[in-house]
């Protein structure tokens, strides 16, 4: 069990400092001693509150990824100005540590780890959903396929396959917009669910909209070629 102070002794720079500077003690959610960093960070303060400092909801997501991954698993060198010796009564504090509370801390980081694998699951089987039968060019939306197959009718006639090819452009850019649109509404359905169920208000800032809008363009232009 280590407080925020001793788990950001994992993390590097500047993550370290953000991490501290963020650490809020009147946090509803928030505990004097976690049993690992990632609950650490998911308990010390809001992510949704640091928005204005440049980080966010995202960005907090994504070193708490890490952090699950075990990519800050050992704590990292610090200099000897940064050095401080636990006292002895911060050491038996940590020692007494309640058996209760660690069975609810467990409790409580089982129904994270739940939700959070949940959240991934039920994202990636949409997106699954999502994707059309591959061709030997690679993958084609339904408007797409539909074009391909039709468009042969109209090649006789210049004006009525200009037309056509208007519309096509049209229907494909609107089918784009809810492809994008449905990966947001994926992305959100999940995390509300993943935050009701531990107890935590959510609340998608400014910046966090700009990146699951950026994040799922890039997932359509990954999968469909964006624009051919």
């Amino acid at each position: 069990m280590k407080t925020p102070q001793q788990w950001a002794e994992y993390l590097p720079e500047p993550i370290r400092t953000e991490f501290l500077e963020n650490v809020d003690a009147s946090y509803i959610d928030y505990n004097e001693y976690t049993v690992c960093l990632d609950d650490c960070i998911v308990s010390s303060f809001s992510w949704g509150d640091t928005s204005e400092k440049g980080q966010g909801f995202i960005y907090w997501d994504r070193i708490h990824d890490r952090a699950l991954n075990g990519d800050f698993s050992t704590p990292l060198p610090t200099t000897p100005t940064e050095v401080k010796e636990e006292s002895l009564e911060e050491a038996a504090k940590s020692f007494a540590i309640t058996i209760q509370t660690k069975e609810e801390t467990a409790s409580r980081l089982n129904a994270i780890s739940w939700f959070t694998a949940g959240a991934k699951w039920q994202l990636e089987q949409m997106k699954i959903k999502s994707q059309p039968t591959p061709t030997k060019e690679g993958n084609v939306t339904a408007v797409e396929w539909f074009w391909d197959k039709i468009k042969s009718h109209f090649e006789h006639d210049g004006d009525l396959l200009e037309t056509a090819t208007f519309t096509f452009s049209i229907a494909k850019e609107k089918e784009k917009e809810q492809i994008v649109k449905c990966c947001i509404d994926t992305t959100q359905s999940c995390w509300t669910s993943l935050m009701d169920g531990i107890g935590k208000p959510l609340v998608f800032t400014d910046k966090d909209l700009e990146n699951q809008q950026a994040e799922a363009e890039q997932y359509y232009n990954e999968t469909y070629g964006g624009e051919k």
